[in-house]
């Protein structure tokens, strides 16, 4: 499956004071569905909500829905660029519009300090799936195989030249491994267990061969 990503720029800011002092959140409609979207995608409304509660009911109430700062290349989180924590989502017509408190410490105080002097955010979804080509809507329609991985990384100067490295990203296949759990990049499986088999000695020898196989792995792409 291919990596999804969808920005959404509409952003708000808002500090709110709780009972154990002021939280900086950031709110707005994270997840749009039934129109053609600036991907030139089109997400049919009953699969975003079904990818949407699920998503709430496995993170956002379980307090495990954190989002990153940037364009994180993989599927999966990386626990040193969490920079928020979404802490609401809900449906609003055929969208859905969440709210994320920035976090104190790490990348969150790189966001605050954004905030601060009046920079621009926005906030990008991330998903895995595929699509197929409706001409009559000149658009592609993500399929039923959509799987929401996270609701919202924070992207930082959004309306910034990114499409070359969101072309990178969307460009690699991914699948999800039954002996780990995780997902990875299908395409580099096969020279992951060629390598696997080598002794160190192999490897320090095959080195040269193994990045130009991995560079003509990306060229494909």
């Amino acid at each position: 499956m291919k990596l999804l990503t969808e920005l959404a720029q509409d952003i708000q800011f808002l500090e709110e004071t709780v009972n154990d002092g002021k939280h900086l959140t950031v709110s707005g409609i994270f997840l749009q569905g039934g129109i053609k979207n600036r991907n030139g995608r089109i997400y049919p409304p009953p699969l975003l909500d079904r990818e949407a509660v699920r998503y709430v009911k496995e993170h956002v109430e379980r307090k495990s829905s954190y989002g990153e700062l940037g364009h994180p290349s993989s599927p999966g989180l990386n626990s040193d660029k969490i920079s928020h924590l979404i802490t609401e989502l809900h449906k609003d017509h055929n969208n859905w519009v969440g709210k994320a408190r920035i976090l104190n410490e790490g990348n969150g105080k790189i966001v605050r300090g954004m905030i601060e002097v009046g920079g621009s955010i926005g906030v990008s979804s991330r998903g895995l799936g595929s699509l197929k080509e409706d001409k009559n809507l000149g658009a592609h329609v993500v399929q039923d195989d959509f799987r929401l991985m996270v609701g919202a990384d924070i992207v930082l100067n959004p309306s910034g030249p990114d499409c070359w490295m969101t072309a990178v990203m969307e460009g690699v296949e991914w699948s999800l491994d039954p002996k780990t759990g995780e997902w990875v990049q299908a395409q580099f499986e096969p020279l992951k267990e060629e390598m696997n088999k080598m002794s160190l000695r192999q490897l320090q020898e095959n080195k040269v061969k193994m990045f130009a196989k991995a560079l003509k792995l990306l060229s494909k792409n």
